[in-house]
Parts: C-alpha cells; sequence; structure tokens
C-alpha cells in the first residue's frame, strides 16, 4: 500500500492511495496516513483509483480520519474509486458517511464544503 500528499496553493490537501486496502496494506501507511490526513486542518480528496482492493480496516481508517475532519469543520471526500471498490464501500454503508465522486472539480468543490 502506497500514497502521497499533497497540498494545493487553494487550501486543499490532496491524498492518492494505491494497494491493496486490507490487513497488511493498512499496517504499512496508517500512522503516516492518520498525521497527514486527519490531523491536518485542511480539506482533503482521497484519490482512490490506485486502489485494487478494500478491507474493512481501510474503510475504518477513512472513517477516522473523516470523523477527525469533521470535528474541525473539515471535509474528507473520495474521488473515483474503481467499480468493485466502491460497490463494497456503498454494501457497507461507507457512501452515506463519507461522499464519493468521480468528478475532480466536484469532489474538491464538496471538500472545500466544509
Amino acid at each position: 500500500m502506497e500514497f502521497s500528499v499533497l497540498e494545493d496553493a487553494d487550501g486543499l490537501r490532496r491524498v492518492t492511495l494505491s494497494g491493496r486496502m486490507d490487513a497488511a496494506g493498512i499496517k504499512e501507511i496508517e500512522e503516516a496516513f492518520n498525521r497527514g490526513v486527519g490531523q491536518g486542518d485542511l480539506p482533503v480528496v482521497v484519490d482512490m483509483g490506485g486502489v485494487t482492493f478494500m478491507a474493512s480496516m481501510g474503510m475504518g481508517l477513512l472513517l477516522r480520519n473523516a470523523r477527525e475532519l469533521a470535528a474541525k469543520d473539515r471535509r474528507l471526500v473520495l474521488y473515483r474509486p474503481q467499480e468493485l471498490v466502491e460497490e463494497v464501500m456503498h454494501i457497507a454503508g461507507l457512501g452515506q458517511l463519507i461522499p464519493i465522486e468521480h468528478d475532480e472539480a466536484k469532489a474538491a468543490e464538496q471538500a472545500r464544503q466544509g
């Protein structure tokens, strides 16, 4: 599991994830992801396009960080998950808790709404 974090000049943090969000993958990134996302003070768009598998631990990581941001009136938005990953997220109800977008401009706009 890999991820990168970039901050836009317009005050938006963009995170790119790739790999499998399973127990092993989450173990590799959890601490750094929490620091770079949930503990930050900027709205976040997470590019899920490179995520090939999503387990409950991966959903938990996203949900915890979304809640931390919400406590600071910031929003986390998921952007362009692969079809099977998105299906798993919807079945689990994650899509009702964290916005999912397939349009980059709309994802950024939703994240900024706080």
